[in-house]
């Protein structure tokens, strides 16, 4: 069984890119979930000294009502921010907000899909 999470794991980082692409010292971080629209999850990262700002640049807001959008918000503890879900952290909490990010962008996602 460690073989085939070891084989994903794998999957993960071989089908994740990085790039700096956005002005201001932001990177998009590219991860092989496919949503709605067939496209590829995107995730803003950006370094502050010691903070670690994460965003989706506005992905969910493009998706849902404010309303819906700010319950999302709650339930993963993000901040909503001028129509983005974001969330500050360090380092060490950067794993699990980072998750945070991710399921906040699938359930937008999913809410999508089940009103349409």
């Amino acid at each position: 069984m460690k073989e085939l999470i070891d084989y994903y794991y794998d999957y993960l980082k071989a089908n994740t890119t990085v790039r700096n692409e956005v002005d201001g010292g932001w990177y998009v971080v590219y991860l092989p979930i496919e949503l709605r629209f067939r496209d590829m999850m995107e995730i803003y990262i950006k370094k502050e000294g010691d903070k670690i700002i994460i965003s989706d640049d506005g992905y969910a807001c493009y998706m849902l009502a404010k309303k819906d959008l700010a319950t999302i918000a709650d339930l993963y503890e993000l901040k909503l921010d001028d129509n983005e879900l974001i969330i500050q952290t360090d380092e060490k909490r950067f794993p699990d907000d980072f998750q945070k990010m991710i399921r906040a962008i699938i359930a937008a996602n999913d809410l999508v899909i089940h009103k349409t």
